[in-house]
């Protein structure tokens, strides 16, 4: 949990969300749509170098279409998609800086660099970034952020004293789902009634064909960790046990579970 708060509101109306079509993002998307009445802007970033983006823009639209069904009125606050191609956003040093002295810290996603690079190129200083529980940059910020919003989870910024460091690299990001897990998104969103919807989201950032998870990618690897491997497959399970990643005897337990 953090450990600093405030009571200052900060809310446009309109939600702007980094959305990966991943469970953490689409989770976000989804509880701003079914749990406020705000619109939400999706932006996207198109990674080349990662063979996963058809699969996450297929997923969008799944994802999209099952909404507009469910929800018709939700629906129609989604906005358009920003898309933004990865190798179009401009160099900033010192946001290269920051991310570098982050790094020699010790395990930190090479995204942040860039997403925090886009933020100045579109102009946002409150870009929604769905880093949860059990993400490894959430080490890095916890008891450095403040509360801003309670509802309906509760949302955070980077605290005040923690600027002019190299914490700066998240100054235009909001937390919305800061304090969460997966399996906390898997159990709000059953409650209010979007479970299905959310199981439409990706997360294996290598697929094999047919849009199956790889099973070995560290996505498809914390999808276990984190308590929703139940999301792969059963090749994708065994591929995991041939590698190591678990161990055979779980693997088969459950497949030959009467």
């Amino acid at each position: 949990m953090a450990s600093k708060s405030s009571d200052v509101p900060v809310d446009s109306g309109i939600v702007e969300l980094l959305w990966t079509s991943g469970w953490d993002s689409t989770f976000r998307l989804l509880g701003a749509l079914f749990l406020e009445d705000v619109a939400v802007q999706p932006h996207y970033i198109v990674d080349r170098q990662r063979a996963s983006h058809p699969a996450e823009l297929r997923a969008m639209a799944k994802i999209s279409r099952a909404l507009a069904l469910a929800l018709p009125e939700a629906a129609g606050r989604l906005l358009p998609t920003i898309t933004v191609e990865r190798d179009e956003i401009p160099p900033h040093p010192k946001t290269t800086e920051m991310f570098a002295s982050l790094a020699a810290r010790g395990p930190i996603g090479s995204q942040y660099e860039w997403l925090a690079r886009y933020t100045l190129l579109a102009g946002l200083e409150d870009l929604e970034l769905s880093i949860h529980r059990d993400d490894r940059a959430n080490a890095y910020l916890i008891g450095n952020v403040t509360k801003f919003r309670e509802q309906p989870f509760a949302a955070y910024r980077l605290a005040p004293d923690a600027r002019g460091s190299d914490l700066d690299l998240f100054a235009n990001f909001v937390f919305p789902i800061f304090d969460l897990s997966k399996v906390d998104m898997r159990e709000h969103a059953a409650r209010h009634g979007f479970l299905d919807i959310l199981e439409l989201s990706w997360f294996c950032h290598k697929p094999r064909a047919g849009d199956v998870p790889c099973g070995i990618c560290n996505p498809c690897r914390d999808a276990v960790a984190e308590g929703v491997g139940y999301r792969l497959p059963r090749s994708s399970r065994i591929r995991q046990a041939a590698h190591g990643i678990v161990p055979w005897t779980k693997v088969t337990n459950k497949l030959f579970r009467r």
